[in-house]
């Protein structure tokens, strides 16, 4: 399977993909999982390595909900079906505020989707 790493390049990830369980040590998770963020972020000042480290493995919401859209797409593309553009924005729960940031790789993975089946 083919998906971006970073936009405009390529890479190939194994099908295992997204399939374990989180963890903050060598990957990068939704900043809302983090213990007691709102705790560290208001005191950032007096815990700047912590915050650095915080910051250097927490996703962004763009990049939290394009890895959905490329997860959603390559569950459609295991199950053999294409879905309507709609359904697949969905099915990778993105909502209409994150929709301009991403619509590229939404456009990049249905089109993917629909030459894959």
């Amino acid at each position: 399977m083919i998906l971006p790493s970073q936009p405009g390049s390529w890479t190939t990830i194994p099908s295992s993909y997204g399939q374990h369980t989180p963890s903050i040590a060598g990957q990068h998770v939704p900043a809302a999982t983090i213990g007691m963020l709102a705790r560290i972020e208001h005191y950032h000042d007096k815990l700047p390595e912590t915050w650095h480290y915080i910051n250097s493995v927490a996703e962004t919401r763009e990049s939290y909900a394009v890895r959905r859209i490329w997860l959603a797409a390559q569950q459609y593309m295991r199950e053999g079906s294409v879905p309507a553009k709609w359904q697949l924005i969905r099915k990778a729960g993105i909502r209409d505020d994150l929709m301009p940031a991403i619509m590229t790789n939404i456009d990049r993975a249905y089109g993917i989707i629909c030459k894959h089946i």
